[in-house]
């Protein structure tokens, strides 16, 4: 059983930089609010960040496998699969 080429955009190449902005942005939005010090304020934003970037790359390398497995279970299904199996093998012997 071959794995298919990976989705368009690699969902874990982009759910860590966007989830770890998002943190970001939230904790400093919520700092700036809570009247705390800029220093304080954005050393948790970045911590923040930091710790979202890593979750974030766990959760879309999960969400890629997940959907790979989906794609590939429903070639199977479908018979796709196996037809371009049976038209590689007949080119294959046509050449031969």
């Amino acid at each position: 059983m071959t794995v298919p080429q990976p989705l368009q955009m690699a969902p874990s190449r982009v759910c860590g930089p966007l989830s770890g902005l998002c943190g970001f942005s939230i904790a400093l939005v919520s700092g700036v609010f809570s009247g705390a010090e800029a220093a304080s304020v954005l050393i948790r934003a970045l911590s923040a960040s930091a710790c979202c970037v890593g979750l974030g790359f766990v959760a879309g390398a999960v969400f890629e496998y997940i959907a790979v497995r989906v794609i590939e279970r429903e070639r199977e299904r479908s018979g796709k699969a196996e037809l371009s199996l049976i038209e590689s093998e007949k080119t294959t012997t046509a050449k031969a």
